[in-house]
C-alpha cells in the first residue's frame, strides 16, 4: 500500500476536501492511504505523529494553487 503525506495551510482546507475528492477513485483502486494533521488526535504526540506518517510515505512537492 502506498501513501501519501499531504502538508498543507489550514487556510486551504477546502482545497484539500476537493483533493480527497478527486482521488477516491484512485485510493479505492489502489488502496493509496492519504495522511493529514487531521488525523491527530487531541493529546497526541504532535511530532511522534508526524514522523510516522512521513516514514514511508511519497515524497513530492505541488505548487501553491
Amino acid at each position: 500500500m502506498s501513501r501519501a503525506f499531504i502538508s498543507y495551510s489550514h487556510s486551504d482546507e477546502d482545497v484539500i476536501e476537493r483533493l480527497h475528492t478527486h482521488l477516491a477513485v484512485i485510493k479505492r483502486n489502489s488502496g493509496l492511504e492519504i495522511w493529514v494533521d487531521s488525523e491527530i488526535v487531541a493529546g497526541g504526540l504532535l511530532d511522534n505523529e508526524i514522523e510516522e506518517a512521513l516514514t514511508g510515505s511519497m515524497k513530492s512537492s505541488l505548487p501553491n494553487i
